[in-house]
């Protein structure tokens, strides 16, 4: 009797974890897309002020390469999207201790 509840307790947690899991893999988000926030990351470090001086397109090739896609940013564009593009946005907030904050989105191809 013991030993048929013990292996009830095992099928349940074992099902239980394999459930958990299964969803977190559904859940994960895919790997180019931590790529370009990570990039994305890299340019706010690099220059505090690109989307102000224009350099942001050569800065987002630099980071992308051919996987740009476009960026946006104020009102200015560069590049169209064009087929699937994964987006990422990130703000500047101002350069040189000036409050102007600028939304930027940055289309990266998988």
């Amino acid at each position: 009797m013991l030993r048929g509840l013990e292996a009830l307790a095992i099928a349940l947690v074992t099902a239980v974890a394999v459930c958990v899991m299964r969803l977190e893999l559904w859940g994960a988000v895919p790997q180019h897309q931590v790529t370009a926030e990570r990039a994305v990351a890299w340019m706010l470090l690099a220059s505090d002020s690109a989307p102000y001086t224009g350099e942001l397109p050569e800065l987002a090739r630099m980071a992308f390469g051919e996987k740009l896609a476009y960026v946006r940013w104020g009102s200015s564009t560069y590049g169209a999207a064009s087929g699937e593009v994964y987006a990422v946005r990130a703000v500047w907030l101002g350069y040189n201790g000036t409050l102007s904050p600028v939304e930027v989105v940055i289309g990266v191809r998988p």
